[in-house]
């Protein structure tokens, strides 16, 4: 720990009061310009708060950490995660602040990166993502005792862009989601063989990644004939297989009877077995971004009002939101912060699925029955 011995004096020219102070072997400078012996004092209060504090290599700038960072957090995270915060780094962060020593960092610089960005017209959602890189790279810098600064206030722009609201297949697309397995390929009409996997995301609300990370062995039969799915993994944009978009992505529920139709059909297509429950047409696993250009084609030759993936799954919850509880429903979707699973909570949990899957399967047989209303 260093002790001043020195203090602060007056600069007529800059008119303020300035001490410089070394600390094993880096060199500061701290400033007031309150005039009078309360800046003098003020001066003074931040060297010593620096020379009794345990910080240093504050003189390193934001852009040189920031490597320190990415390579700390390659460790930690998803290659999905990680391309995320090498562009937020590159794009914004360094790019307004990446030059700027560690040591004269304020909360305000790391706001005015989110308000460069709002300016930007970037939507909400993205600037918060980029708030969150910026804390846990604080965080970071704070473990490392290379800083102390905290910013607790950043926020995002209220005014900031808002994603618009997610869109629904209507019944008629559904029906036809049912009733069509075609669609176009090299400018001929043929069978879709990802028809099932289109069909099964929006009879159980699945993700993309978890979608594409099931395996036949998560299927299970229990003693009571129902069929019981395992939510165990999912493949992330770069293909590589994760525990899950978030904490609560493991899950376990029992299939409506429709969903177990599905999959009847799809093991009926699978000529080659594979482990994994949807394949391309060389029975390996779906590229995330293949199943994605492939549904929109789909889309488009349906004439379906709906052309993305996640709006399957947001079909999903809209058509069964007045016919389940809130929380069973964030159960079958992965959102409850306590997810339940059979194998732990047992009979209680497993009759509510059980009629749960029931209410679902009720639900698109209204639809698909409909015929003559589309």
């Amino acid at each position: 720990m260093g002790k001043r011995i020195n203090t602060a004096k007056w600069s007529e020219k800059y008119q303020r009061w300035q001490i410089n102070v070394q600390k094993d072997g880096v060199r500061r400078s701290f400033y007031s310009s309150v005039k009078g012996r309360n800046g003098q004092r003020e001066a003074n209060r931040k060297a010593d708060n620096w020379l009794e504090s345990s910080i240093t290599n504050d003189n390193q700038t934001v852009e040189k950490l920031s490597i320190q960072f990415i390579e700390y957090q390659s460790l930690r995270v998803g290659k999905s995660r990680q391309e995320n915060i090498k562009s937020h780094f590159k794009l914004y962060i360094n790019k307004l602040i990446g030059n700027k020593k560690i040591a004269n960092l304020t909360e305000q610089d790391l706001q005015n990166v989110l308000d460069f960005m709002y300016k930007k017209g970037k939507g909400y959602s993205y600037i918060d993502e980029v708030k969150r890189t910026i804390l846990p790279f604080m965080k970071f810098l704070r473990k490392n005792k290379i800083t102390t600064l905290n910013p607790e206030f950043l926020e995002v722009n209220p005014k900031a862009r808002r994603k618009d609201k997610k869109g629904t297949l209507q019944p008629k697309d559904i029906y036809t989601l049912f009733r069509s397995p075609y669609t176009l390929l090299y400018g001929e009409k043929t069978k879709d063989i990802f028809i099932y996997a289109y069909r099964f995301a929006v009879v159980t609300g699945l993700r993309r990644g978890e979608l594409l990370g099931l395996k036949w062995s998560d299927i299970l039969r229990d003693i009571n004939g129902s069929t019981i799915l395992y939510v165990n993994r999912a493949v992330n944009e770069f293909g590589e297989i994760t525990q899950g978009k978030t904490d609560n992505a493991k899950r376990s529920f029992i299939l409506p009877q429709i969903a177990v139709e599905i999959l009847e059909e799809q093991n009926i297509q699978q000529t080659c077995k594979s482990p994994y429950i949807f394949t391309d047409k060389y029975n390996e696993r779906i590229r995330p971004q293949q199943l994605t250009a492939r549904f929109r084609i789909y889309a488009n030759y349906n004439k379906l009002s709906r052309h993305t993936l996640h709006e399957l799954r947001h079909t999903f919850i809209s058509l069964n939101k007045d016919n389940l509880s809130l929380s069973l429903l964030k159960d079958f979707v992965g959102h409850s912060p306590n997810m339940k699973t059979l194998s732990i909570y047992g009979h209680s949990i497993e009759n509510e699925t059980l009629e749960a899957s029931k209410l679902i399967n009720d639900r698109f047989n209204e639809i698909l029955n409909k015929k003559n209303n589309y």
